[in-house]
């Protein structure tokens, strides 16, 4: 019906009006009101793709710019339209437009050789990537990911390839399972493909559309992966704040025999986040799943990392699936550090890095990942455990393969998974090239956290490193305190132990039950700590403090102000 972006997406109000509670949302752009806007932002609210030079721009004057568009749009979402400023806690809202509804065969056109083109699906309902009509293009499409941390937390994005059975690369949020089938893109979902060297197309029928449906912009409902054998190593970029760890970015590379070591239409090529980048590089080519033959001694993966912060502390996780048995080992090279440090084939790993001003620590070519026959390193830490006793002390076990001239392996513990510090040795039991167990005691654990992890250092001494394990602290009621309690000066400390992750809200009401504050907090570990200022205006006596989980359970407990 022609609607334009006021009409629908702003429900026909401007200048920040708010014509329908919970529907609609406030655009804004760099013209502000005098170009049909809400108000002056700095940066585009509402934005769309431009193949031709690979950039978001804003979307033109929303009074006479149609809603339709067959690419999609990126927009920033507060909630609706009474969401006025960013200090405002976000609600829940509703984008809805009203015209004809797409049928039959609709195309996108051509996409040029070599590029990106942002696609919308045209229909109420899924489609099935596997089903819709295309040529030349990539086996990979992209999905914007809103719960990856990118810039500022903003999302990144979810690589989707076929070879992996259409499971997220490098998923792990709650939208994206690192274990889903994401095949089915739906309703109002826009994705982004990439056409081959003579260009490319697709067109959407009815015959690619697919029953069901997922929240694609919340939590996921997901179906579980087909059972075929892959053999791949997935590699993770997090970052750590004290305690709160995020996901950044991640790749993968599938090790099969139906596949050449070529960057072909079955390597997916990385499209850059806006925060950070850790992908894999190959003949010049910035890839973020690549498709090998089998695993052979000396392939190496070369990552590719950009947008990485300094100074800050990340934690690299190694996750191989099937490549244990192939009697190799595998050792992550860091050319800034000069280490290398051992990573199993069989469980989880996890390597934690630092960045500093020194260009080398943020050097896109920091880290390669080796393999090697089994035996040609001094030694291989096999398995590494970390259990508490009863007594509360913590027993560190660790066995080995192939232990040949080591001179020592130091404990080392840090509070944090960072900064390591040796508590203790032990000497070797064998240097014939034989396996080994040993086991230390950590007599005075720290009351918090405790991480463990061994350095094996040779006669000659080279220096090899295990994974990273951690024992929690000891197990502590769930709780949400207040502190102190009668509070001075308006200032209320809040405690969250044990509780769930998510945004919880926080609600002060006098003994008339009359709101006179409220807060919107997001909790992202297990014992974390938030601070609230109520102002110094506010008469001392009784108040009533709620608290809201994201389970929707409220929390009352009494406050007194000072």
């Amino acid at each position: 019906g022609g609607q334009t972006i006021q009409s629908a997406w702003m429900e026909g109000g401007s200048n920040n009006s708010n014509p329908n509670a919970g529907y609609g949302v406030i655009i804004g752009g760099t013209a502000g009101t005098a170009g049909g806007y809400d108000m002056y932002t700095p940066q585009a609210v509402m934005k769309s793709y431009v193949s031709a030079t690979n950039t978001w721009v804003g979307v033109g004057n929303p009074t006479t710019t149609a809603i339709g568009n067959t690419s999609g749009y990126l927009v920033f979402v507060r909630g609706d339209r009474s969401v006025t400023t960013n200090s405002q806690s976000p609600n829940s809202t509703i984008l809805r437009t009203r015209g004809t509804i797409q049928t039959g065969s609709q195309g996108c056109g051509a996409i040029a050789a070599n590029l990106y083109a942002s696609v919308g699906n045209p229909y109420p309902s899924a489609i099935d990537y596997g089903l819709i009509s295309k040529s030349g293009l990539s086996t990979s499409f992209y999905l914007f990911d809103p719960t990856i941390q990118g810039a500022r937390s903003l999302g990144g994005y979810q690589t989707i390839n076929s070879i992996l059975l259409y499971r997220p690369i490098p998923g792990g949020t709650s939208l994206y399972s690192t274990s889903g089938n994401y095949k089915q893109i739906q309703s109002g979902q826009a994705f982004f493909v990439k056409a081959g060297p003579s260009g490319g197309s697709l067109t959407f029928t009815e015959a690619s559309k697919s029953s069901g449906s997922r929240v694609a912009t919340r939590v996921a409902n997901t179906n579980n992966n087909s059972n075929a054998v892959l053999s791949v190593m997935s590699t993770n970029l997090l970052t750590v704040n004290g305690s709160s760890i995020e996901l950044a970015d991640g790749n993968a590379v599938v090790f099969d025999e139906a596949y050449d070591n070529s960057v072909d239409d079955n390597d997916a090529i990385k499209p850059l986040n806006g925060g950070e980048n850790f992908g894999l590089l190959r003949t010049g080519n910035k890839i973020a799943v690549e498709a090998r033959n089998e695993l052979e001694v000396a392939d190496t993966i070369f990552y590719d990392m950009s947008n990485i912060r300094q100074p800050l502390s990340y934690k690299l996780q190694f996750v191989p699936e099937n490549l244990a048995g192939n009697n190799m080992t595998a050792e992550l090279v860091d050319k800034y550090l000069n280490t290398r440090t051992y990573i199993s084939l069989v469980d989880t790993n996890y390597v934690n890095i630092t960045t500093n001003a020194t260009a080398g620590s943020t050097a896109r070519d920091r880290f390669m990942l080796v393999f090697r026959p089994a035996g040609t390193v001094p030694v291989t830490i096999t398995h590494i455990s970390a259990n508490r006793n009863s007594d509360e002390t913590i027993s560190v076990n660790w066995k080995v393969d192939n232990e040949i001239n080591i001179e020592e392996y130091q404990i080392e513990r840090s509070a944090t998974g960072n900064n390591f510090t040796a508590i203790g040795n032990n000497a070797p039991a064998l240097s014939n090239g034989g396996s080994a167990q040993y086991s230390y005691v950590d007599l005075t654990p720290l009351s918090g956290d405790n991480f463990y992890r061994i350095k094996a250092i040779t006669i000659g001494g080279q220096v090899q490193y295990s994974t990273i394990v951690k024992v929690a602290p000891l197990n502590k009621l769930a709780s949400i305190d207040v502190y102190p309690n009668p509070i001075i000066e308006g200032i209320v400390n809040l405690h969250f132990t044990n509780q769930s992750k998510g945004y919880y809200k926080v609600i002060v009401t006098n003994i008339l039950g009359q709101k006179i504050y409220q807060k919107t907090t997001r909790i992202s570990s297990v014992s974390e700590s938030a601070t609230f200022s109520m102002g110094k205006g506010l008469p001392s006596g009784e108040y009533q403090l709620t608290i809201i989980t994201p389970e929707g359970i409220q929390k009352v407990q009494p406050l007194m102000l000072k």
